[in-house]
């Protein structure tokens, strides 16, 4: 699952579903997003999650529980892409082997 900012607004990436992997990227609009300081803070209406994420430390928490926070990695939009493109491919190629 990939996270992207574009004017003030959350996208989520993700090539992945437990019971029907996506064959192509999908996005969906999580909501606005706001800065403070070098947190990004964002809530997942869908969800009901808050999400807070550390451009300094490279850190994303969940409703506030920075001790379980993952470690996270910067990349542009193409090379998130890029990364989902292997996983996409074997979901396409696992659906064409179902039917």
């Amino acid at each position: 699952m990939g996270y992207y900012f574009f004017k003030k607004k959350v996208i989520r990436y993700s090539a992945f579903h437990p019971f029907n992997p996506p064959t192509k990227l999908v996005k969906t609009l999580v909501g606005d997003y706001v800065v403070t300081g070098s947190l990004v803070n964002w809530y997942d209406k869908a969800n009901r999650i808050n999400y807070s994420y550390d451009k300094e430390k490279h850190r994303l928490a969940v409703n506030g529980k920075w001790s379980n926070a993952a470690y996270c990695e910067e990349k542009s939009l193409g090379e998130l892409k890029l990364f989902f493109q292997p996983i996409l491919e074997k979901n396409r190629l696992q659906h064409r082997k179902d039917n």
